[in-house]
């Protein structure tokens, strides 16, 4: 087989190689590439549109300096990326390596990852992209050199328009080629910092060994997803530009969202498989080598022997299909205790959880008809008499709140050992938990708002900065906030999520272990350890659902003005409310009851049981005893 054709071989293996293993962990891959490379491609497209209407409005370049306040978004800028793009080299290439050997990868892992080999990327990042500057440079002085020579000769008058700017292109032709072909022989450079933890110049040398003979594979590689990339970005970035998207209400259109979100979710996939790409040539470098990988690659994290046999791991079976294995587990028990006790799950929940959605579909546009009749909303300050309401109206929900959780998570107990239950000892068991309950509520809560608030002030206190320096002109109209206020929501929600996932366990805790507040936070976020992913499926599965609905149903009859005049009374406005109200409350007893099944769950891969006496008379659930007689019924 010629040379030529057994690249082209080899080049077809390590595309499909990097296919596989994206398909068979395609979630883990897309939740780094969110994660990490999201934010670049969002940046990368939507940026320039943003920086020239803040800092060029109308497009007039009659000076290259730039202000100071400039120069430092730039910075902040490149650092952002910089940050982002290294932080993502580490996970992705660790996750291929674990993949490309079969062995299980999950997402705490790769984030650890990070750690080790943050600072040899970096190294190899500041070498190499000096090196690029360097020669860039050098030959843009030439060029600046033979130009003045000419001039000064006469026998070119140069202007500075776009007529004339094909004198740049001989020079692009020279340098172009010199970039591609020291990026092909370096393509390597970033696997071996990961992997080998090797630092700077020597990743650099290293790589331009092992590549060698191999330098056409890794050129189509950079040609088959790079040019797509590049084309991606920069023809998104140039149609917000020329559209003039930061200006008035272009953003907001379905023509340039739709753009935006194709360039980006495109650019950011193929480089995820990009790096994929460069990992699995590396790996088959070594192995035409005859090289094996270091018992201990210089970190902790990696121990990939390649003479080793493969292990009994498959990539079927890594990390995120046993969670989404769990996660199915956990939803199907959950139905089938709901279901074995229909009466008894709807009866509590009629009495706690229905009043909680009642009102929070309800209370919304009677509150607006008796304190703001003309939607007027001049002031800020509300009446004393409207507070009064507003907090009893929020200490009802808290404890009707404390209630429900109390009496589900004790009946789901119950129900998950096949022990009998019943409406009187279920209601019983709120005099035993509800103290510990509400010190975990006010602790999270405390969190919660403390973490929001501060969220809230660095906002306003960038909005003000930015408005000192006139460069932006804030109006208290809608599109000016949507505008001003996504953007903190973005930083702010994933942080909230973030918690809340750790804490699911939380209330659970409290109920069965009688923990009191930080301690319930504490030991969720130890207990659901490596399962994060199912807490989080669980909050989507259910949260999402219970959000919508219950906000949909209040937008619904404040729009209809149904606390005005009879409109309460049309059968569109009962039916909407009645079927919100239902779908509510079923859904958010069966969200308790799941998140109480995965703490079981927890406890039991962690081989704990359950105390004997856990701090109240009502449970005494051993983990370790057999299954007694009482059916579920």
């Amino acid at each position: 087989m010629s040379a030529p054709t057994e690249n082209r071989s080899l080049w077809r293996d390590i595309i499909i190689s990097t296919r596989n293993i994206s398909e068979a962990n395609f979630g883990h891959f897309h939740a780094i590439s969110i994660l990490f490379l999201l934010p670049i491609f969002f940046t990368l497209v939507v940026y320039p549109c943003f920086h020239l209407a803040l800092f060029h409005p109308d497009n007039v370049f009659t000076s290259f300096s730039l202000s100071k306040f400039e120069i430092i978004v730039l910075i902040v800028y490149i650092l952002f990326l910089v940050l982002f793009f290294l932080c993502a080299v580490a996970t992705t290439i660790y996750s291929t390596v674990q993949a490309y050997h079969d062995r299980p990868i999950n997402f705490v892992s790769s984030i650890k990852s990070i750690r080790n080999s943050f600072f040899p990327l970096l190294s190899t990042f500041i070498v190499s992209q000096t090196i690029f500057i360097s020669i860039t440079l050098l030959f843009s002085l030439v060029f600046v050199f033979i130009v003045r020579i000419l001039e000064s000769l006469r026998l070119i008058e140069l202007k500075y328009n776009s007529n004339h700017l094909f004198f740049v292109i001989p020079t692009l032709i020279v340098l172009v080629p010199v970039l591609i072909w020291l990026q092909v022989n370096w393509s390597l450079a970033y696997a071996i910092a990961v992997i080998e933890s090797k630092w700077g110049y020597e990743t650099l040398r290293r790589s331009a060994n092992l590549v060698k003979g191999k330098r056409w594979v890794a050129f189509w590689i950079h040609m088959y997803y790079g040019l797509v990339i590049v084309v991606t970005v920069v023809g998104g970035a140039v149609f917000l530009v020329s559209l003039g998207a930061a200006k008035g209400n272009q953003w907001r259109s379905f023509g340039v969202i739709l753009q935006t979100v194709l360039a980006i979710v495109f650019g950011y996939v193929r480089m995820n498989q990009y790096l994929m790409a460069n990992t699995v040539l590396y790996m088959y470098c070594k192995d035409l080598n005859d090289e094996n990988l270091p018992l201990e690659t210089g970190s902790e994290y990696v121990s990939l022997p390649l003479d080793e046999e493969k292990n009994d791991h498959a990539i079927i079976m890594s990390a995120p299909s046993e969670n989404r294995s769990v996660w199915r587990d956990i939803i199907a028990s959950t139905r089938n205790i709901f279901k074995a006790n229909f009466g008894h799950f709807h009866a509590i929940s009629i009495l706690f959880l229905l009043p909680i959605f009642f009102t929070l579909v309800v209370y919304p546009c009677f509150h607006l008809a008796l304190f703001h009749p003309d939607n007027n909303f001049t002031s800020f300050l509300p009446s004393k008499f409207e507070i009064i309401v507003l907090i009893v109206y929020i200490l009802f929900l808290v404890l009707f709140f404390l209630c429900a959780v109390a009496t589900t998570i004790y009946s789901t107990v119950q129900a998950y050992h096949d022990r009998p239950i019943n409406l009187v000892s279920s209601i019983k068991s709120i005099r035993n938990s509800f103290s510990p309950l509400l010190s975990t509520f006010i602790v999270s809560q405390t969190i919660f708002i403390s973490i929001t608030l501060l969220f809230s002030l660095v906002f306003v206190l960038l909005v003000q900065i930015l408005q000192v320096l006139r460069l932006i002109e804030l109006k208290y109209d809608l599109n000016h906030l949507l505008f001003l206020v996504i953007p903190t929501l973005i930083v702010l929600i994933p942080v909230l999520v973030w918690l809340q996932v750790n804490w699911s366990l939380a209330y659970a805790i409290a109920v069965i272990e009688s923990k009191w507040g930080y301690e319930t936070l504490r030991r969720s976020a130890n207990l659901v350890k490596g399962k994060r992913w199912i807490a989080f499926g669980i909050h989507m599965y259910y949260g999402l659902v219970i959000v919508a609905m219950v906000v949909g149903g209040a937008v619904f009859l404040v729009i209809l003005g149904a606390a005005k005049g009879n409109q309460w009374r049309s059968f569109k406005a009962i039916l909407q409310t009645a079927l919100t109200i239902v779908f509510g409350y079923v859904l958010m007893n069966q969200y308790l009851m799941a998140n109480t099944v995965l703490y079981m769950y927890c406890k039991d891969l962690n081989d704990e049981n359950l105390p004997l006496e856990t701090g109240s008379e009502y449970v005494s659930l051993p983990l370790n005893e057999e299954k007694n007689d009482h059916a579920i019924v």
